[in-house]
This record gives structure tokens, sequence and C-alpha cells, in this order.
């Protein structure tokens, strides 16, 4: 059962950013909420106020920015499956975003809401790693980036300020030749440990130039 709280519907970054700023630590952003209201009902986290993100424009946006592919924080798991510019530049994010948890999550769930979670298990987070993923982050002070590396501190613990909002992720575009590859281990259906690599070949030869390891 949910306890009672404010509704805010801010139709602004900077709208949103005041009324964390005005709210405090008694706030919280909501995109898809797939995992903020089953805490909340769980009675883990209570809130006065909660801040509906949904309804601001641009945040829902997935598009190749100067060689970059820049993810939305609103953008469900089921669109970076379906868009063009992933499918293009990263297939195989397209490829992983397809199979997060069914087709309901990933209707409602959010890039966003998922990353600021920091749940460990988050296979969107993991992948980001091999693609030098950096957040983006909005509040009164002004916009600063953060590499994801940085951004996720351990599990559901990040580096975002109460009155900041994570805007975006952008991801490194993979030069041609690249493999990568995305594994998820489990026992008894439940996860336990996902892991992604890449390959980054040096030229024509078969060489490698780098190699890219999250876990």
């Amino acid at each position: 059962m949910l306890r009672p709280f404010a509704l805010y519907r801010p139709e602004s970054v900077a709208e949103a950013a005041g009324v964390l700023a005005r709210e405090g630590p008694d706030a919280a952003l909501y995109a898809g909420g797939t995992e903020l209201l089953l805490i909340l009902k769980q009675g883990l986290l209570r809130v006065r106020s909660l801040v509906d993100l949904k309804r601001i424009p641009g945040l829902a946006e997935i598009r190749t920015d100067n060689g970059f592919v820049s993810i939305g924080a609103t953008a469900t798991h089921r669109a970076v499956e379906r868009a063009a510019p992933v499918a293009a530049a990263c297939p195989l994010l397209a490829r992983v975003a397809r199979h997060v948890a069914n087709v309901r999550v990933r209707t409602v769930g959010t890039v966003g809401g998922n990353l600021a979670f920091a749940d460990p298990h988050s296979d969107l987070a993991t992948l980001f790693l091999v693609f030098d993923a950096v957040v983006r982050l909005a509040s009164p002070r002004g916009e600063r980036e953060v590499p994801l590396g940085e951004f996720v501190r351990g599990p559901y613990e990040t580096a975002r300020a109460e009155d900041e909002i994570l805007t975006a992720v952008r991801l490194a575009r993979w030069a041609p030749g690249t493999a990568g590859a995305y594994v998820k281990f489990g026992i008894h259906e439940r996860p336990t440990l996902g892991a992604a690599v890449a390959l980054m070949p040096a030229g024509g030869d078969g060489a490698i130039a780098d190699v890219r390891l999250a876990v």
C-alpha cells in the first residue's frame, strides 16, 4: 500500500530541478516507476513528493549526436530496442534491450530510471560501460557530464546530487569491425552476474587494439 504523496508534473527540466531543490530529500524522481513503485509499496522508501518526468519534451529522444548515440532519460527499453540510431551504431545494445525482463517492463521501464536506480543486476548499465557511456545531469546550477563508471558508486548508490536530474546517457559509437557480446549468468532463474565484452580492431590485419570487459 502506498502512503499519500504530492505529485508534480513539470513541463521542463528546469521546473523539475526547481521542485527537487525545494522539496529536498523528501522528493523522488519518477519516470517508468517499475522499481521505484515496488520499493514504495514495500515500505523501503518513503517520500512526500514524486516528480513525474514523462511529460518533459525531448527527454525520450534517441538520436545520433556528433558521432555519439544519445538516449534520453525517459526513453523506454522498448524504444531502445526499436530505435534506428541504436541499431545502426550499437546493434548489440538493441539485442540486449530486447531481452530485458519482459515486454511489459520494457514498455514502461526507462533507461534513465534504470541507471539512476543503480541496480547491480542492470543489463544496460553493464553493457554501457564498454561503450564508454557518459550520463548528463542537470540542476539549478547547470549541467555536467559524468562517466558511468564514476556515476555508479555501488549497489543502489550514485553520484547524483539531490537536486540533479539524469537527462540522458551518451554512448561512444563502435568502430567498424568491433565485436561484442553480453552474457547473463543465473542460478535457478535468479540473475547473479552480467558480463559484457568488446574487442576493438587495430586495422585490417586482425590485430586487436583494445579489449573492454565490464562485470
